[in-house]
């Protein structure tokens, strides 16, 4: 068994006697990917150190061998150097091509001979974390932390079809044997079982408590092994039972309208009765609740508010870059340093990475904000809160500050306050905005005080012209406001 390290170790393990057989040094970063040549001769393995290694396995077994060397060993033959951190490796199974995921979220194809390049397969927004070939070698799928799985054509390099796998990160994928079906797992605790031809769902499990990391299927294809976060590896085995899709998409059906009704109980404007009391038809709800229904406008709302926070992050490192070399420049060199070249969405708005990602946020219509805040992963939570912070600074739309911020301290609590980064971030936030309210009540009861002087201003100049048309002196118009004014008389119209 070959097993990589985070040090970049390579360790062989013999498991008829369950030792550490060999230990090699082989990269200078974590080793993340390794993968046996399909003849059993060789194995290749990927790294954080932007290196692909190909070793070759040495036998020393028979009436010849020596007795002080281990019955396995690895020998180094090439390496092949990338452009970036190397997340996967495979070989195809007729050993023509070897396929590399890299961290730029593409997936270099080349030649297993020669390692000349083949194909590029570029399409996923997120890192490719892992990938699988099929039996006879003309598929080849990769899963992404940006929950999507493609199905590729090894041919010509296509993407077959593209299709949203999981609810959080898809950690492992794989083909079954002499065949187009594969499995998946991910951050969402699901296994799923896939048509690589019809682009199909088949069945979905559900049994790990926690995320599944690791995923293995059987040479035969009549069991799987999954590993999770929760400290369990199960066995799923495949029965003789057939399976009918229809019936696997109404039970789904089934289970979300049960979960729908079990949240509905759990929520908070949810008012129990007690025995005897409300009406006959059950329980009373509360007069208003909070609108809350995923629709591609608030879908597409959240992505667009993740898409500026990128943009305002990637300027936010490229201004501190250009600072930190202006600091290091003598002063009379700081004009020949070139301007650094901003996102082209910032330079036609003519505006920073705060004040873009404020212009996004506000375009966003109040009723569908709480939904679009809701597609946001925690990463982009505590970049936006970054931002709340300088929008603060600046007084810039304090009321939507704040109902962003208590949205996001409702929803996120949890992570937020086991979050150590975000302390210092909600401390500033914390004085900045209290200090922008401060000014916005300061402001409001000026305001106030000087309406109700108007007011007062108005009321005396009215009475004052009321009595003077009546030609009344000081001491008549006192007397008149002691009577409480002019009693109404009471006249009678006849048609």
């Amino acid at each position: 068994v070959l097993v990589g390290t985070k040090s970049g170790e390579l360790l062989v393990y013999d498991l008829a006697t369950s030792s550490l057989i060999q230990t090699i040094k082989a990269h200078a970063g974590t080793i993340w990917s390794v993968h046996v040549k399909p003849n059993k001769l060789g194995a290749v393995t990927g790294s954080a150190d932007k290196e692909v290694k190909f070793w070759d396995f040495e036998y020393n077994v028979g009436p010849n061998a020596n007795q002080d060397k281990p019955a396995i060993s690895l020998v180094l033959q090439r390496t092949l150097k990338m452009t970036d951190d190397v997340l996967a490796v495979r070989y195809s199974p007729d050993g023509r091509f070897v396929a590399v995921a890299l961290l730029d979220a593409t997936v270099k194809v080349f030649h297993q001979d020669t390692l000349k390049f083949f194909l590029s397969l570029y399409g996923h927004k997120l890192p490719v974390l892992a990938m699988d070939i099929s039996s006879d070698s003309k598929l080849i799928v990769t899963c992404s932390a940006d929950k999507n799985v493609k199905i590729w054509g090894l041919d010509f390099g296509d993407c077959h079809k593209s299709i949203f796998a999981h609810e959080e990160s898809v950690m492992q994928v794989a083909f079954e044997k002499d065949s187009h079906y594969f499995w998946t797992v991910g951050k969402d605790k699901w296994v799923k079982y896939w048509d690589g031809d019809r682009f199909e769902n088949i069945q979905k499990l559900d049994g790990h408590h926690g995320e599944i990391w690791a995923l293995a299927v059987s040479n035969f294809g009549k069991f799987v092994v999954t590993g999770s976060h929760d400290k369990s590896i199960r066995v799923w085995e495949k029965l003789e039972d057939q399976l009918f899709i229809e019936e696997e998409r109404e039970r789904e059906i089934e289970e979300l309208y049960e979960r729908g009704v079990v949240d509905s109980m759990n929520r908070p404007n949810h008012i129990p009765t007690q025995e005897g009391e409300g009406d006959e038809n059950g329980p009373t709800e509360a007069e208003s609740t909070t609108v809350n229904k995923q629709t591609t406008d608030t879908l597409m709302a959240g992505e667009k508010i993740m898409e500026a926070l990128e943009i305002a992050d990637a300027d936010r490192k490229i201004m501190q870059d250009y600072e930190n070399i202006i600091a290091k420049v003598p002063p009379e060199e700081v004009d020949k340093v070139p301007l650094p070249t901003r996102h082209a969405v910032l330079t036609a708005y003519d505006l920073d990475g705060p004040a873009y990602v404020l212009k996004v946020v506000q375009a966003i219509h109040s009723t569908a904000l709480h939904d679009a805040l809701l597609v946001l992963p925690f990463s982009k939570v505590v970049s936006l809160m970054t931002y709340l912070n300088e929008w603060a600074i600046k007084d810039l739309n304090t009321p939507l500050i704040s109902r962003i911020l208590f949205f996001l301290l409702r929803t996120h609590h949890h992570q937020i306050v086991s979050n150590r980064t975000m302390r210092g971030v909600l401390v500033d936030l914390r004085t900045h905005l209290r200090d922008a309210l401060k000014r916005q009540k300061d402001e409001v009861s000026y305001n106030l005080a000087a309406l109700q002087y108007v007011r007062q201003q108005h009321e005396a100049n009215r009475v004052a012209h009321f009595y003077e048309q009546e030609d009344m002196d000081e001491a008549k118009v006192r007397a008149r406001l002691a009577d409480g004014g002019k009693k109404r008389k009471r006249i009678s119209v006849k048609a």
